[in-house]
């Protein structure tokens, strides 16, 4: 399973914001990358917006969101519990792109499950993703790669 580091990596590549804000493709986002947006927005959600929320209150829904992740990548990519923790987290990593994205990189997956991490490290950082998140993307490659 993932490893203690996959909050810090996730607040590192994301970032902690308590008062919402509309991302870069106009979603409403709040806490660490969580999209208020997807579904229509609760009652809560709008309160969210209004108000803000606590550092508490974003990493609950910050392991809300990784547990989401984690259920969609049993879902529609169950091999990956075979990786190393390090390689789950960059997984669960790159779901918070969201899962549907994730399952367009068809190369990338197919190297992952078959345990060709240097070819899936260096597709990975061919994507339009790669070019988006730069850095990011080079650390989760590095994951992938290294394997730790």
């Amino acid at each position: 399973m993932t490893t203690p580091n996959l909050v810090n990596d996730l607040i590192r590549d994301e970032g902690e914001r308590l008062q919402a804000y509309k991302d870069t493709v106009g979603l409403w986002t709040i806490g660490v990358g969580h999209n208020l947006d997807a579904g229509g927005l609760t009652d809560e959600e709008k309160q969210m917006i209004h108000d803000g929320i606590t550092h508490q209150r974003a990493i609950q829904i910050l392991q809300q969101d990784i547990n989401n992740a984690v259920a969609a990548l049993d879902h529609y990519q169950p091999w990956w519990r075979t990786l190393t923790d390090r390689r789950q987290d960059a997984m669960v990593n790159l779901c918070f792109m969201g899962i549907g994205s994730l399952n367009t990189f068809t190369t990338f997956l197919k190297l992952m499950r078959t345990g060709q991490y240097d070819a899936a490290a260096a597709d990975l950082l061919q994507t339009k993703y790669a070019s988006q998140v730069h850095q990011r993307a080079n650390r989760i490659a590095d994951i992938i790669r290294i394997g730790q």
